[in-house]
């Protein structure tokens, strides 16, 4: 019953709440906040400011290049105040409604699978505008940025910059010459009630029992959107995912710091023999499911769905790109077929 599966503070599978604010965010539907306060709620709040950049960098930075001193300042003051969560809702709400395209996505999709070629210098494939090699050279070697300075004639590169940064700057300095739309300089700054998003405990003393959190707390599905069958998922390579969920859960909540934190306290240890947390005492092991025992396999099946339902496979990334706004990058038809399941 070996599993890469990790449950979350409410136990949903992480990397399925990962896809889910990606997928939430590009479908500008409301549940982007409410997968973005579940990973970030469930202690991976460091991560997620690192998966805020990556889509940022990936879909929308080339039409909202203004954006990033904004995400800048927002990520900086988190830093200087780590309790401050509503800057989070400010992120999620400003991406949702910014307009996005694949291009920078599909073309790192793309360098990751072709070898690099050798033939030709930068120079020579920004005068030919060759997108895909000119984005296998900066992903791939090392670059002289005054040659990208000069090439567009503004001091718009600087050494200090990533490789993201770099790339999508080049797409978006295309994408005006191509007279595309930019996303406007306005930013909504929430200042809304986290309440819903902030986590709940049972209060065994006044029969506010653990196993009736789940069915408050879990607002959405996953894969409400059916694009989830386009990443590589956990559970694509568990057996018997049910089994887990109905009776391994807490064992498979071990790297989740809400859950860590919980199991430390009552002085629990992994039994990575039976999958399962063994306790010092039945004192410690009562006090514990007291406060945390959702019971999983007892909830409705229409609950249990919400977290390990079926993931459908009707969705394909082509699909999503002729659905999505075009940019400057149109792939050839061989590309699709290296584009099935994707690591991100």
């Amino acid at each position: 019953m070996e599993s890469n599966v990790q449950f979350t503070r409410y136990l949903y599978i992480k990397d399925e709440v990962k896809y889910s604010i990606l997928i939430s965010l590009l479908k500008k539907n409301d549940e982007a906040r409410f997968w973005a306060y579940e990973f970030y709620y469930s202690g991976f709040k460091e991560e997620l400011w690192e998966f805020i950049w990556k889509i940022y960098y990936d879909f929308y930075a080339s039409l909202n290049p203004k954006f990033k001193k904004f995400l800048s300042e927002k990520h900086v003051a988190w830093k200087e105040s780590p309790t401050n969560d509503l800057l989070i809702a400010q992120i999620i709400d400003n991406l949702k409604i910014r307009p996005w395209n694949m291009d920078v996505f599909l073309l790192k999709q793309l360098s990751n699978s072709l070898p690099l070629s050798t033939s030709e210098d930068l120079t020579s494939l920004l005068k030919k505008k060759d997108i895909e090699g000119i984005t296998n050279y900066v992903l791939q070697k090392k670059i002289d940025v005054e040659i990208l300075n000069t090439h567009f004639q503004k001091k718009y590169f600087s050494k200090k910059m990533s490789k993201d940064e770099i790339l999508s700057n080049i797409v978006h300095l295309y994408s005006l010459e191509e007279s595309l739309k930019m996303g406007k300089s306005l930013f909504i700054i929430s200042d809304d009630d986290l309440t819903p998003y902030k986590t709940i405990f049972a209060h065994y003393d006044s029969s506010f029992y653990p196993y009736k959190i789940l069915p408050l707390v879990t607002k959405y599905g996953i894969d409400s959107e059916s694009m989830l069958s386009l990443f590589d998922l956990a559970r694509d390579t568990t057996q018997d995912l049910q089994r887990v969920f109905h009776y391994h859960w807490v064992y498979y909540t071990l790297n989740t710091p809400i859950w860590s934190k919980r199991i430390i306290e009552f002085e629990g240890t992994p039994n990575h023999e039976t999958k399962d947390i063994d306790f010092d005492d039945d004192d410690d092991f009562e006090e514990f499911y007291d406060h945390f025992n959702y019971e999983p396999d007892e909830q409705k099946l229409d609950q249990q769905k919400k977290h390990i339902g079926p993931i459908k496979t009707t969705s394909t990334w082509k699909i999503v790109f002729e659905k999505a706004n075009k940019g400057i990058y149109i792939p050839k038809d061989d590309f699709w077929p290296t584009m099935n399941k994707i690591s991100y």
